[in-house]
């Protein structure tokens, strides 16, 4: 038997909502390192928490990463989502 995917909700609870976000923030942040690492690539990362703290991870320098991001031309993968 394989593992259940659980519905994505918001999470009520201020204090769990809290621990949630440190735990995914610290993942995301990790995944971004291992992408940086293992595919040779620049990631820049910028994430807001809750309470409107700013946390940026960047494998290179973050102001040079943002200015090419700025500059780019070329072809764009972009991902968003807005809950309904």
């Amino acid at each position: 038997m394989g593992k259940r995917r659980e519905q994505i909700a918001h999470i009520c609870d201020k204090r769990s909502r809290r621990v949630t976000f440190v735990k995914r923030k610290g993942g995301l942040i990790k995944k971004a390192t291992e992408l940086s690492v293992l595919c040779n690539s620049e990631v820049l990362l910028i994430v807001f928490s809750p309470s409107d703290k700013m946390f940026v991870y960047s494998s290179s320098h973050p102001e040079a990463t943002f200015q090419r991001f700025k500059e780019h031309r070329g072809p764009q993968e972009v991902h968003s989502y807005q809950a309904s």
